[in-house]
């Protein structure tokens, strides 16, 4: 056996001319190197998707800090809500604030939960002065693009492991049965004296 790793990989993948292949060997080699050329466009794929995903982010990133202005409001009641284990951080309540324009405004706002009327908290609001929610940032970005430039990948390579083992198992039983097949036509020649 090599012990060369391109080897190994050319005959695994059934480019090493080997007479003794059998029908079976040369299709499992066959979906062998259907699943590696899947893999690789995958990847490729990933790749362009998770750039585009970043690009995408990045613009919203900057729309969104061009729309939406940080102000301070001032809670209007405290910030009450039953604790639960799995319960929200945050609590809807009233307050007051400044719009960009520098009119008053009131509503509901969320306030980390036991915060007291009359703190002051960082909202955002939209040029007419209405609560929105926080702007995108880079994290939430990077950890788009990362998640759609490696999930589409991923899913292939499970996808292309299930296929090879389901060819592999395939094979297996075609080998099993040629060779139960062949044994029926040799095993009576090599008894003897009839037994």
């Amino acid at each position: 056996m090599a012990a060369n790793p391109v080897v190994r990989f050319r005959r695994w993948l059934g480019f090493d001319r080997n007479p003794l292949r059998r029908p079976c060997d040369r299709v499992e080699a066959a979906v062998r190197r259907l699943a590696v050329l899947v893999t690789l466009a995958a990847v490729v794929c990933g790749l362009m998707l998770g750039i585009r995903a970043y690009g995408e982010g990045v613009r919203a990133e900057h729309e969104q800090a061009r729309a939406r202005h940080a102000t301070e409001a001032t809670l209007l009641d405290d910030a009450r809500v039953h604790a639960t284990v799995n319960g929200p951080a945050t609590a809807t309540v009233m307050a007051a604030w400044k719009g960009p324009d520098g009119r008053d405004h009131q509503g509901l706002v969320q306030a980390p939960v036991l915060s007291m009327k009359g703190q002051k908290i960082t909202v955002y609001t939209d040029t007419q002065g209405q609560p929105v929610p926080r702007p995108r940032d880079r994290e939430t970005t990077v950890v788009a693009a990362l998640t759609v430039g490696t999930g589409v990948p991923l899913a292939m390579i499970v996808a292309s492991c299930v296929l090879l083992g389901v060819t592999r198992l395939l094979v297996w039983r075609r080998v099993r049965r040629d060779w139960a097949d062949a044994w029926t036509v040799v095993e009576p020649t090599w008894r003897i004296n009839g037994r």
